[in-house]
């Protein structure tokens, strides 16, 4: 593809010598060329050839994308290159000699800020066309700001260009796909051993799937480059300069439905720019609340938890009962956790009652907790999904009752009398001997009774000590050992 390293001096030369058309399109088929390392692209229909016409002839030495009915998109040193009087034309179709159609380029408008001899920041032009295509559908320019993160995503690149930096095969529509090497203020870097924009490619598009979008966007325009098309390639970043392009073509181009930066009353879906403008109120209307002005700044998708209230969830906050590890995540700033999920924090708000809190969490203390289950003591029986165990955990045998049980590791862990097993769940817990508590499921067995002289007095009622005694005292057995 071509680049504008390249085909700047070309252009400057070409200006200075001041040729006439017919020598300036000889010059250009002589000199111009298309993308390094891609393949005949038979589609993007918006992609155009920029060229200059004489007689019946024409010379294409740029590449531009339909970004409007009416607008074309290019770069600023592809503006006016033999001069304002030449007739200048986009090209449509995949070969710019044997084009399906054309439209003559009436009004050119540079970058304001663009100096090829000081800066290459704002090498962005607008072209303005005798009429409206309305053939081909024009492509979205990308409003996401790029950053660091952008690094890695795929880039595809379309263009007339050359396919080496000394062919001179121009004017055959190619298309290249790499990666992104870099992203910095202005421009996009991009390539790959082998692949690159190259000649003639100048103000041809960047396209990117950005965040949020399921479709292609154009985020760059082709710049510049090494000369021999092999290292680097250089875009403009669209995102940064769209603002002033649509302030350019809005002097010709009536509203659309589309992502035009004017409001359009009656599209269905509704004109994002109806209801993302600036007009006092912040809705759901509008699917990319950052664009909003009236909309809490983030509110948008942007790493920042808003704490002002959106009319959508922010995507950047954790939701309410969502694992947390900072409460910068949360939207209402609190990360909290609960003595039966131990080792675990979760977002969670304030709260009146239980009707202000998801369903699976209560309010606790002014603020929604995950609902806490009942709570068994040590020894008692418990059930594995519904109660939780004041110490301990609550597991069993195969095939027998759960209990709040202490864990272990090894006999020797537990307190006398009691021994070390896997319960049915494969932990392994503290189990006291069968004659002081049962696991087992048959209601026929006798619970075990406390020995001793008050187990039985005669002429006296018999005093039956039950589990949670019979564990009391083991727990306190396993407490003396432990001394």
């Amino acid at each position: 593809m071509t680049l504008r390293f390249f085909a700047m001096p070309l252009a400057v030369a070409l200006a200075a010598c001041g040729p006439s058309v017919p020598s300036a399109v000889e010059a250009v088929g002589q000199d111009q060329s298309a993308i390094v390392g891609g393949a005949t692209d038979t589609g993007d229909p918006a992609v155009v050839a920029v060229a200059v016409r004489a007689g019946n002839q024409f010379g294409p030495f740029c590449t531009g994308t339909l970004v409007a009915p009416q607008t074309v998109l290019t770069a600023a040193h592809c503006v006016n290159v033999y001069g304002p009087n030449a007739a200048y034309y986009v090209l449509f179709g995949t070969s710019a000699y044997n084009p399906t159609s054309y439209v003559r380029v009436v009004g050119q408008t540079r970058h304001p800020q663009y100096n090829a001899q000081t800066n290459q920041d704002h090498d962005f032009g607008v072209l303005q066309l005798e009429r409206p295509v309305t053939n081909v559908t024009p492509i979205d320019m990308n409003p996401v700001p790029l950053t660091s993160a952008d690094v890695g995503r795929s880039i595809r690149h379309a263009g007339f260009g050359v396919t080496a930096g000394n062919a001179q095969d121009s004017g055959l529509k190619r298309q290249v796909t790499y990666n992104v090497r870099q992203v910095s203020q202005w421009l996009i870097e991009s390539g790959a051993p082998g692949k690159q924009t190259c000649s003639g490619d100048s103000g041809g598009p960047a396209f990117m799937e950005t965040t949020g979008s399921i479709k292609e966007r154009v985020v760059g325009v082709v710049s510049f480059g090494d000369q021999n098309c092999q290292m680097f390639g250089a875009d403009g970043r669209v995102d940064q300069v769209l603002p002033w392009i649509r302030s350019v073509m809005n002097a010709w181009e009536t509203p659309t439905c589309a992502d035009d930066g004017r409001c359009k009353e009656g599209c269905m879906p509704v004109d994002q720019d109806c209801a993302c403008a600036a007009d006092g109120q912040c809705t759901a209307a509008c699917t990319n609340l950052s664009k909003d002005p009236d909309c809490p700044k983030d509110c948008g998708q942007n790493g920042v938890c808003a704490e002002e209230s959106c009319p959508v969830p922010d995507p950047d906050c954790v939701p309410v009962g969502g694992v947390c590890t900072s409460p910068d995540v949360c939207h209402d700033r609190a990360c909290v956790g609960d003595a039966q999920h131990a080792g675990v924090t979760y977002c969670s708000k304030p709260c009146q009652d239980n009707s202000q809190c998801p369903g699976d969490m209560e309010c606790l203390n002014l603020v929604c907790l995950y609902k806490q289950k009942p709570v068994k003591q040590l020894g008692e029986v418990c059930d594995v999904a519904n109660e939780a165990c004041a110490a301990g955990f609550c597991t069993g045998p195969m095939g027998g009752l759960t209990r709040c049980v202490n864990s272990c590791a090894v006999t020797g862990d537990c307190a006398q009398g009691e021994t070390c097993e896997s319960g049915a769940d494969s932990q392994r817990f503290c189990r006291p001997p069968a004659d002081k508590v049962s696991f087992s499921k048959d209601t026929s067995v006798p619970l075990a009774v406390a020995e001793g002289p008050a187990a039985k007095v005669p002429g006296c009622s018999s005093v039956a000590a039950g589990p949670a005694l019979a564990w009391a005292l083991a727990a306190l057995l396993r407490r003396r050992r432990a001394r």
